[in-house]
C-alpha cells in the first residue's frame, strides 16, 4: 500500500498544481476583462454628447414617439460601444464562476446582474422603437448622431422633450 501512494504523490501534486493553474488562469482572465470592460464603458460614456436640438428636424413623430426612439438609439449606442469587451468579461466571469464555491459564483452572478438590468432596458426601449412605423423608423436611422454614445436626459432636455 505504501508503495502505491508513494508512487500516486507525484500524480497528486501534479493534478493539484494543474487545478491551481486553471484557478489562477480564471482569476487572472476574470480581472483583466473586467478592468477592460470598465475602461471600455468609460471612454464610451466620456465620448457620449449632447444630441443637437435640430437633431429630429423633419421627423413626423410625437413627444412619446421621440423619447422611445431616443432611449432606443442610446442603449444602442452604447451596447454597441462596448459589446466587445462585455462579451470578454461575461465569458470570463462564466467560467471563474463554473470553477469556484458557491458564495463567490453568486458574488459574480450578482455582479454581472448590473450588465444584465442594463440589457433588459435596452430590449424593453427597443420594443417601444418597434412600435413605430417604417417610415419613422427609416428616417430615424438615417440620423448620423443617433449612432454614437450620447447623453441621455442632457439630449431630451436639449430637443424640448424631457
Amino acid at each position: 500500500m505504501s508503495k502505491a501512494l508513494l508512487l500516486l504523490l507525484p500524480f497528486i501534486s501534479l493534478a493539484c498544481n494543474a487545478e491551481n493553474f486553471v484557478l489562477t488562469k480564471a482569476n487572472d482572465d476574470l480581472n483583466r476583462n473586467l478592468a477592460a470592460f470598465n475602461e471600455q464603458d468609460d471612454q464610451c460614456r466620456k465620448s457620449a454628447v449632447v444630441l443637437p436640438s435640430d437633431t429630429f428636424t423633419g421627423i413626423q413623430a410625437d413627444k412619446t414617439q421621440l423619447k422611445a426612439a431616443l432611449a432606443y438609439f442610446y442603449f444602442k449606442a452604447l451596447h454597441e460601444c462596448s459589446e466587445a469587451a462585455v462579451k470578454e468579461y461575461l465569458l470570463s466571469a462564466s467560467v471563474m464562476a463554473a470553477l469556484t464555491e458557491p458564495e463567490r459564483a453568486q458574488s459574480i452572478h450578482e455582479s454581472n446582474q448590473l450588465i444584465i438590468d442594463a440589457r433588459l432596458h435596452a430590449i424593453k426601449a427597443e420594443a417601444l422603437y418597434q412600435k413605430l412605423d417604417e417610415k419613422q423608423r427609416q428616417s430615424l436611422q438615417q440620423i448620423e448622431a443617433l449612432r454614437r454614445p450620447f447623453k441621455l436626459n442632457e439630449s431630451a432636455k436639449a430637443l424640448g422633450i424631457e
